[in-house]
């Protein structure tokens, strides 16, 4: 009998020996948590549905199901429901629960096994997302990390607002309907500063409209090294509904990549993501939705990868652009010529489409219309640092003049209260901070302001739309 017992302690052991190759166990408030062992890559998913996203949200969590986890490849999501949009998803997704995603082919429903229960998370508060990233890179351990987020999104400030300053009108990326707040992008910088300690994405990947710009790319480039986002709103078609004809970012498609390939290098994985993106604006769409101006149906889309150590040097160059083109700004020939060249570039959604102004094409243009030797030399070294260096990959549908990243710029035409509140909100992010671009764009809505003659007039003020300039 004690002969049996030995030999059964000696299997426990190996057993358990076994057990610990495969992971590791800690205890932390009195709960015991598994530590998966090192894998190549751990992708983190804050996938934001607390609001009308909720069903794309959880489709989307769905189709990465068919895909799953691996020994190599670690899928972890931060997933919140709305119960007003959460359609077919049970009622249990209105909570907020960490999963790591398990295959299962079928759709429809969401299996892979909840990790832990978060109950009513904010994931607009900017300490539910450094909890999330920390959470995950300590449990799930990797090579590498791959950041994915899909939540609203309005570019560097929340320029759709319409009215005067509120609590709603401010910087805005991942809004909670039920927590009735979202993060600012300085706020989002820094809960992934503390949350990495010390490391860095290798990608990120924002679904969120209006997110490729040169202010959101330069907060972001301390905390990864490859940033993926569209400059234009990204668009969401579910008709008939279950259909999702345009799905936004496949986030299926980068795990299937990821397995079929775990040594992918990541400027080919950001070629592959942009590809399957743009796949669904390759022919025209029959819908009740509003699609393009003119009516054929094909929906607009941008895309873009850019390599985010390259942004600081270009951030120079904008910096002395700006420094140039206050200087020339006290010259009513170029003063004149400035708004000609602003009324020619693509712009993208913001306040009365008057704010978002594509970078490439904004520099071509003043190349072209402008007389000052130093603005064009300026121009063409930044159009390099742009074409050669900054972008990675870029697509967009015919008919745009994109070159994948947006810079804010306010028009005159946008009223005095809204863009003193507008400036404001600038103010607060880091390119504005570091640089005179705001500067510039103070300077040039006060010299149109000097040389009218009705400026000081009644209509000028409040709400009233500025004359054209």
């Amino acid at each position: 009998m004690l002969r049996y017992r030995k030999y059964d302690k000696i299997l426990r052991g190996f057993c358990f020996s076994f057990i610990l190759l495969a992971s590791s166990i800690v205890i932390a408030e009195g709960q015991a948590r598994v530590l998966y062992p090192a894998a190549k890559t751990t992708v983190l998913c804050y996938m934001n549905g607390d609001n009308d996203l909720s069903s794309e949200v959880f489709h989307a969590i769905d189709t990465m199901e068919t895909v799953g986890s691996s020994d190599q490849i670690n899928v972890i999501v931060l997933a919140d429901g709305h119960p007003d949009w959460l359609k077919t998803y049970g009622r249990e997704w209105q909570r907020t629960r960490l999963i790591r995603i398990a295959r299962d082919p079928q759709l429809g429903r969401i299996r892979s096994p909840v990790i832990d229960e978060w109950q009513e998370a904010n994931l607009g508060d900017p300490s539910t997302l450094q909890r999330f990233v920390k959470t995950a890179i300590e449990r799930f351990p990797a090579e590498k990390y791959i950041f994915l987020m899909f939540a609203h999104g309005r570019g560097i400030i929340n320029t759709k607002q319409f009215g005067r300053v509120t609590p709603n009108k401010r910087l805005s990326i991942s809004r909670d309907a039920t927590s009735r707040s979202d993060m600012s992008m300085a706020q989002m910088q820094n809960a992934l500063t503390r949350a990495l300690n010390g490391q860095q994405f290798e990608l990120t990947v924002l679904s969120s409209c209006l997110s490729n710009m040169v202010e959101i790319g330069y907060e972001l480039a301390d905390v990864t090294r490859y940033l993926i986002a569209s400059q234009d709103e990204i668009h969401l078609l579910d008709e008939p509904p279950g259909t999702f004809q345009i799905r936004g970012i496949k986030f299926d498609k980068i795990i299937q990549h990821l397995h079929d390939d775990p040594s992918i290098d990541i400027q080919s994985l950001c070629r592959i993501i942009i590809d399957d993106f743009m796949a669904d604006y390759r022919f025209e769409r029959h819908s009740s939705l509003k699609a393009a101006a003119d009516g054929s149906g094909v929906f607009p889309a941008t895309m873009a990868a850019i390599d985010c150590r390259q942004i600081a040097s270009l951030t120079t160059q904008l910096d002395r652009l700006a420094a140039r083109i206050i200087e020339r700004l006290e010259q009513p020939a170029f003063l004149k010529n400035w708004q000609a060249i602003l009324g020619q570039t693509q712009r993208f959604p913001s306040f009365l489409n008057l704010e978002y102004y594509d970078l490439g094409n904004l520099l071509e243009i003043t190349m072209l219309e402008t007389s000052d030797a130093q603005i064009r030399q300026l121009c063409e070294e930044i159009l390099s640092q742009l074409h050669s260096r900054l972008i990675v990959h870029e697509e967009h549908t015919a008919g745009q003049h994109a070159s994948g990243v947006s810079i804010y710029v306010s028009n005159p035409l946008v009223p005095q209260n809204i863009f003193d509140v507008h400036q404001s909100l600038y103010g607060q992010c880091k390119f504005s901070q570091d640089t005179r671009w705001d500067e510039m764009i103070n300077r040039y809505r006060h010299r149109i302001d000097d040389l009218r003659p009705d400026k000081n007039s009644e209509s000028q003020k409040g709400d009233s739309l500025l004359p054209q300039p």
